[in-house]
């Protein structure tokens, strides 16, 4: 084949972490090969952290709401507004392809839109996913667990259709040892890809950001917008505890406003809109809550950092990723419907006055692979499109 090499990398278009992975990896295709041309497909706040890299993106993807109600997905308007935006998804991406005229796609958990690049074999294709669709034990009807269930059939076929499948995650984390079987033999194993390969150390940390002379904790809710229930409630806890020597950091994300909490704010509350050096604040902090999304799950758990995990309810992915580091000792869970500011304070003061507690915490092991997981996704795709590395 001769060069450039054209590289097609479709993205969704909803949480920080996508963005961020889809980032380490195509700096680790252009570090790895001369003469690559790549283009980034996807929509909403993806775009900015995309082109703030200086890398090419088309911005022209329908954004996919979750359809939150207080911290629960909502299965039946989830999944039809997923079947609306994969829709025009698809349409998107053909638009893209017969224009870039693309040697390779990646599609980062696009499902629909790889389906149909495997029908109609536009190019080769990678697939990547930090999971494997597994259909929900309960669903509120017949309905919608038909439609999880055929969504989980699907979404295997499209993994063995790609030329190449990638796990982004540690298997250990997916959630039963015949989905562990499945995935080892189906896909690569690449490990999750974040910010945080190299941890930064404490001191380090503390003395960069001045948070010396008192203890602090992170909240972050991740960029889809769906937070906001949290964010609340780990304010009014911090209010309950009252402890002059807290003080609380609340990253909102990329959707949510500051503006909206700071009535709620007591002393010692600072609030951040999107920063993309979180691992920084958490490497600093004593203590992290976070909505278990996997990129801010893996970071604080990279970071150091004690880790309580509030998973949004009917999240697949979230409870996934909650059930895995709970279950392994390296962070308490507090499903949605235990979540009461009450409750949330006394994990708190648990984890903060209880030294044993925290230090047992860290000496947990979870999510195994350290590191260099664009490293190895990159040389996987170069393999697959046939283009020698550098």
């Amino acid at each position: 084949m001769s060069l450039p090499c054209r590289i097609l990398f479709v993205t969704p278009t909803i949480g920080a972490g996508h963005a961020w992975r889809a980032v380490h990896i195509g700096r680790e295709l252009l570090r790895q090969a001369s003469r690559i041309e790549l283009l980034y497909l996807t929509g909403g706040p993806p775009v900015e952290i995309l082109r703030g890299e200086g890398l090419a993106v088309r911005d022209t993807l329908a954004v996919n709401a979750l359809h939150m109600d207080d911290g629960i997905l909502q299965p039946k308007p989830f999944l039809k507004g997923a079947a609306a935006a994969e829709k025009q998804h698809n349409q998107e991406v053909h638009h893209v392809v017969d224009r870039f005229d693309p040697h390779l796609i990646i599609f980062d958990e696009m499902w629909f839109p790889a389906w149909t690049s495997s029908l109609r074999r536009w190019a080769r294709t990678v697939f990547a996913s930090d999971f494997v669709v597994v259909p929900p034990p309960r669903c509120p009807d017949f309905k919608s667990q038909w439609a999880y269930r055929a969504y989980a059939t699907v979404a295997r076929t499209i993994i063995r259709s790609a030329d190449r499948a990638l796990l982004l995650n540690d298997p250990d984390a997916l959630p039963s040892a015949g989905v562990r079987e499945w995935a080892v033999k189906h896909m690569e194993i690449v490990g999750p890809i974040t910010r945080c390969d190299h941890p930064i150390p404490r001191s380090q940390a503390i003395a960069q950001l001045g948070w010396g002379g008192c203890r602090n904790i992170v909240v972050t809710v991740g960029g889809s917008g769906a937070g906001d229930y949290l964010v609340r409630l780990t304010l009014e806890a911090h209010r309950r505890l009252n402890l002059s020597d807290v003080r609380l950091h609340v990253f909102c994300g990329s959707r949510l406003s500051p503006a909206q909490f700071q009535e709620m704010a007591g002393r010692s509350v600072a609030f951040y809109h999107y920063v993309d050096n979180l691992p920084l604040y958490l490497a600093a902090a004593d203590l992290a809550i976070v909505q278990a999304g996997l990129s801010s799950t893996v970071e604080a758990v990279r970071s150091g950092v004690p880790l309580i995990v509030v998973p949004i309810h009917n999240h697949l992915e979230q409870q996934m990723t909650a059930d895995y580091v709970s279950g392994t000792g390296r962070a308490i869970q507090i499903r949605r419907n235990e979540l009461t500011a009450a409750v949330l304070a006394e994990r708190v003061e648990q984890v903060l006055n209880d030294a044993g507690m925290a230090a047992n915490m860290l000496s947990r092991i979870a999510f195994g692979h350290h590191g260099g997981g664009a490293a190895r996704a990159a040389e996987v795709i170069l393999d697959t499109v046939q283009v020698r590395a550098n």
